[in-house]
């Protein structure tokens, strides 16, 4: 570490360079909820500027893929929802493609049968 770094860690305070904890994940998003600049929040945090803007951009990116994965998931449970409908006959249409009354199987048989007789 040069000194000009350890000098602006001495200057954020005693927690600059230590671990986020939840708490100050919490302090981070609120105050960035409330436009605060990011100079009042890193005194806030006792951390520094860049520190809390590189924490605010590891937060963000989880959240994106949270949602995304959350998003996915949901479009396939949609999907399955939709493709149990269309094949259990729920009326909308298209449902009766699958229906098994044995009229075509009786004439397939028979028609079948009738061949294999000959």
């Amino acid at each position: 570490m040069n000194t000009a770094t350890q000098a602006a860690m001495l200057a954020a305070g005693p927690r600059a360079g230590q671990r986020w904890t939840a708490a100050d994940d919490a302090t981070l998003l609120q105050m960035r909820e409330q436009r605060q600049p990011w100079r009042v929040v890193a005194q806030a945090l006792q951390k520094l500027p860049l520190a809390c803007r590189l924490r605010m951009n590891q937060i963000t990116k989880k959240r994106r893929r949270a949602e995304r994965a959350l998003k996915a998931e949901q479009d396939a449970l949609a999907l399955a929802a939709l493709q149990r409908l269309s094949v259990s006959g729920d009326g909308s249409g298209g449902g009766n493609r699958n229906r098994n009354d044995g009229s075509s199987n009786a004439n397939a048989e028979g028609s079948n049968g009738a061949q294999s007789n000959n």
